[in-house]
């Protein structure tokens, strides 16, 4: 039984180790803590943006666009919200241009 326990104990952390490794934290900004320049997007210390990037509703304070960044250029999903904050549109984005664009009802 001892030997069971010790290779289910390590069976236990090896999924938490990789479990903590893929749900690690992406960089979040805003256009505040952002320059574009050259086409792509930079964080205030010069480095190309690697996460995803806010930008909320003035008005309301809601979320208006979640636009995700890869070296300083869109890539994934860009959601978009209406003023009440529910999702509306998706974008896919590679490498910064627009693959496709739907509605979501």
């Amino acid at each position: 039984m001892f030997v069971y326990f010790n290779k289910l104990s390590i069976l236990v952390v090896v999924i938490i180790s990789l479990f903590s490794f893929n749900c690690q934290a992406q960089e979040e900004y805003t256009p505040q803590n952002t320059v574009f320049k050259n086409n792509i997007r930079y964080d205030l210390q010069n480095n190309p943006l690697n996460g995803i990037m806010r930008v909320y509703n003035r008005k309301s304070g809601k979320l208006f666009m979640a636009i995700p960044y890869k070296n300083g250029k869109m890539h994934g999903t860009v959601k978009l919200y209406d003023e009440n904050g529910l999702l509306y549109q998706e974008n896919v984005c590679k490498n910064g241009k627009k693959i496709s664009s739907y509605y979501v009802a």
